[in-house]
């Protein structure tokens, strides 16, 4: 019964259970209805004989490494390489008898004969290609999410530097002729240059947290790609990574030292000019 527990027969699995649409021999795996005991999305268990063996070659690169176990008989493994697409030659044969296993690795192309007793025992990842397209998608979104944060952080430093710098050019052209009195003129020269400053290391602070988010992504996928036995090298943010580093200054400059230059400077001159009309004000 199916419930809390399944009892199958072998030779049923091996023949092919009634009351499933996949292949004879699999058992368990991710290509049966969700809501179905035997469906899981970690890895496939196949119970084969002769007629179950494949025959074609393979590779099974999106499959992680394969366990095959023969529990009756003899079971020939025979490798080859791809020495053009579609063209696989053999190089090996590994015979494996009763008793004995195999692990496969992925990328390895394989196919198998037997003898007309051989049975046995296959375990092994799901086909992650829909994964790793689901993957990129997910990276895509975060990438796409991050990015957005940060040009709206961004904005701050870089309106508070314009603000600041628009601020300081209309007080100083307008100071001879406006009767502003010399010391608010420099006060608010000198709060011009506050902002410069303030702006300066706000921006240095988004750079490197913008660093160390960089860094927590990629190390995420890296280890999610890692654990389902995915090349990390394909991976959506490995192949972006120097693009997404740069962020918004990809389209100005490699390193926020422009950027900083330009606001340290901008807030010693307006200090120096506040200091000028200080030095004005109390007639010095």
């Amino acid at each position: 019964m199916q419930g809390r527990y399944l009892v199958m027969s072998v030779e049923d699995i091996r023949e092919g259970l009634p009351d499933s649409s996949v292949r004879p021999g699999w058992a368990v795996g991710a290509f049966l209805p969700i809501d179905h005991m035997r469906f899981i999305r970690d890895f496939e268990v196949k119970e084969w004989n002769v007629s179950g063996i494949q025959r074609n070659w393979k590779s099974n690169e999106n499959s992680g490494i394969e366990y095959v176990s023969v529990t009756n008989g003899k079971l020939v493994v025979i490798l080859g390489d791809e020495v053009k697409k579609d063209h696989v030659i053999e190089t090996e044969r590994v015979e494996v008898s009763e008793g004995h296993s195999i692990l496969l690795k992925p990328g390895v192309w394989r196919k198998y004969e037997g003898t007309p007793e051989v049975t046995g025992l296959t375990v092994r990842a799901p086909d992650r290609k829909d994964d790793r397209a689901k993957l990129d998608e997910r990276f895509k979104h975060y990438v796409d999410l991050y990015n957005s944060i940060d040009k709206i952080l961004w904005q701050f430093p870089l309106t508070a530097i314009g603000v600041s710098a628009l601020f300081a050019g209309l007080v100083a052209v307008k100071s001879d002729t406006t009767g502003i009195p010399f010391y608010y003129l420099s006060a608010a020269m000198f709060a011009a240059s506050v902002f410069s400053f303030v702006s300066a290391r706000v921006m240095w602070r988004i750079w490197m947290q913008h660093d160390k988010v960089c860094n927590h992504i990629g190390t995420m996928e890296a280890r999610y790609l890692e654990s389902r036995h995915m090349s990390i090298k394909d991976g959506y943010f490995s192949t972006r990574a120097d693009e997404i580093r740069t962020g918004v200054l990809s389209r100005v400059a490699r390193t926020p030292t422009t950027f900083i230059g330009l606001f340290v400077s901008n807030g010693l001159i307006t200090l120096a000019a506040s200091i000028h009309f200080l030095c004005r004000a109390l007639r010095l």
